[in-house]
């Protein structure tokens, strides 16, 4: 008999969880699972992707709260307490602390949220028993697995090292507490969360997320190039302050004033960073220079004609965006979040650096050492793709 999982992630957007998540699914062999995908919202563009076999539902109205950020708190929270006039004094308890603390700003957001969903969320189909449910998405579809789903073992997945400032631990453990394990994609994000969590050692393993160098592979050649004189720069990130994008035009101004020619394009969801960094991109003469283009299912055609991938995030776990650039032999330039020295290779697949100005003038200047990066990727065996084995080893 087939076992019968469940699925929760947020949206379809084209960024690297979303995409990390269809790999994981292309893996799965659909005569041993009865899959349920659960979104928060069913929306994205990589919705089309999602195998056939596959039945995917939505939470419903008040999944817009899954994807409530400091932009759109203020529209989310009206709507919510419309919808749920009992709900009001809550959320204004919220607001007023976080004005009078700015400081705990991100972790009262994780408290209210947590507490909205316990009081505010119906059961998720109660009738049903799952054998597994997987929370893939994070904190906020944990509380919702936790909470609202019926299943004999429930699974944390955990992208990110985990940063205490970043949140509230006391929420947070209550839930990854009744999480039966807990995938961490690095072994970086892993120790960060036993350091955490000393006593749910046991739970956390390692799962590193999926890549189907194959299938990018295909897609690079049938999608478009960026083209265009000089070095072709890309990034693929959510267009936020908290992914880094902020630093580009200051990148780019030093890269233009060493007397590079070059041209940097930013593909990803706008989270309302994209009018300050093309902003700041206008003031320093650089218009022509950049293109902040919006998600697309397929943006391997511009990752495999980009001279040089720069990640500006320090806020990453095992990105996949990296592991995308080196399947197509592109040279990357990132900052030191925890796995970054492992997952370059300790400098054989690109440059770890303090100051991104420095590392993406080193490498954007050296094309000896881009061509030997590029070749040494391209000469990389296939690694054995055991996907399959480790997740049904996680059900156990």
């Amino acid at each position: 008999m087939k076992k019968k999982l469940l699925f929760s992630a947020i949206r379809m957007d084209a960024a690297g969880t979303e995409r990390a998540l269809l790999s994981l699914l292309g893996a799965l062999d659909f005569s041993e699972y009865d899959i349920t995908l659960l979104l928060a919202q069913k929306e994205g563009p990589l919705l089309p992707l999602i195998p056939k076999e596959i039945r995917v539902k939505e939470i419903g109205r008040d999944g817009a709260l899954f994807s409530l950020s400091a932009r759109n708190a203020k529209r989310v929270l009206s709507a919510f307490a419309l919808r749920h006039p009992s709900a009001l004094p809550r959320i204004a308890k919220a607001a007023l602390h976080a004005k009078k603390h700015p400081e705990t700003r991100k972790s009262e957001a994780v408290t209210l949220f947590s507490d909205l969903i316990k009081r505010y969320f119906p059961a998720f189909e109660p009738e049903t028993e799952y054998d597994a449910a997987i929370s893939f998405s994070g904190a906020r579809t944990l509380f919702h697995t936790v909470e609202k789903v019926r299943a004999i073992k429930k699974i944390a997945w955990h992208h990110f090292s985990f940063d205490p400032k970043e949140t509230d631990p006391a929420a947070e453990y209550a839930y990854f507490s009744r999480a039966d394990r807990i995938a961490a994609v690095s072994d970086a994000a892993a120790e960060s969360l036993k350091n955490a969590f000393p006593d749910l050692t046991e739970k956390i393993t390692v799962f590193p997320n999926r890549i189907d160098r194959a299938l990018i592979r295909k897609l690079a050649e049938e999608g478009t190039r960026l083209t265009g004189p000089g070095l072709r720069i890309l990034t693929l990130s959510r267009v936020s302050v908290k992914k880094g994008c902020d630093r580009i035009p200051a990148v780019l101004e030093r890269l233009t004033l060493a007397g590079l020619d070059c041209r940097w394009t930013l593909i990803g969801k706008d989270e309302g960073a994209k009018w300050v960094i093309e902003k700041e991109i206008r003031a320093s003469g650089l218009s022509e220079r950049f293109a902040c283009l919006p998600p697309t299912e397929n943006p391997y055609g511009c990752l495999a004609s980009a001279d040089l991938f720069v990640l500006p995030s320090k806020n990453e776990g095992y990105p996949v965006s990296v592991e995308e650039a080196k399947a197509l032999g592109v040279p990357s330039v990132v900052l030191p979040y925890g796995a970054a020295e492992e997952q370059l290779g300790h400098g054989a697949y690109g440059t770890v650096t303090d100051v991104l100005e420095d590392g993406a003038l080193s490498l954007a200047r050296d094309e000896e050492r881009r061509k030997a990066i590029r070749d040494t990727l391209l000469s990389l065996p296939e690694p054995a793709d055991d996907t399959a084995e480790r997740f049904r080893n996680l059900l156990m």
